[in-house]
């Protein structure tokens, strides 16, 4: 302890709580990463983190590279709301596809949908997240 330390003042140390809510959504991601949470919310929860992590072409390489691609979107396509069900079933349709200048350009547009809809899957997620218990 130096000779000017007395003049510091002490830190409190914050503490912060999360709410239910929170920890419900976490929750979930976990039961997620264990391989316990059910389908389809597992390929949605996927879904959105692959997209968000490089678009329809890269996550649909990833899933393809790892699993049977066709079960994965005929499980989302069970709980997408439109216009994100179309969207995962075109990208999936041009993705089988030889890409194209025109093929990337259908993929890009499949990406732009979902951003603009990525509040519906979120929707779905919390709302699964809310009847996890603690």
């Amino acid at each position: 302890m130096g000779f000017f330390s007395f003049f510091k003042k002490k830190k409190k140390k914050q503490e912060y709580k999360l709410s239910e809510e929170d920890l419900k959504w976490n929750k979930m991601w976990d039961l997620w990463c264990n391989g316990e949470i059910e389908s389809p919310y597992r390929e949605l929860m996927e879904y959105s983190g692959g997209i968000n992590n490089g678009g329809h072409h890269m996550h649909y390489d990833n899933i393809a590279g790892n699993s049977n691609l066709k079960e994965y979107v005929d499980q989302l396509v069970l709980i997408l709301p439109e216009p994100l069900k179309s969207n995962a079933l075109l990208a999936y349709r041009t993705y089988k596809d030889e890409l194209s200048g025109e093929d990337i350009e259908t993929m890009d547009k499949c990406d732009t949908v979902f951003y603009q809809n990525e509040k519906l899957i979120d929707d779905l997620l919390k709302n699964r997240a809310s009847k996890i218990e603690l």
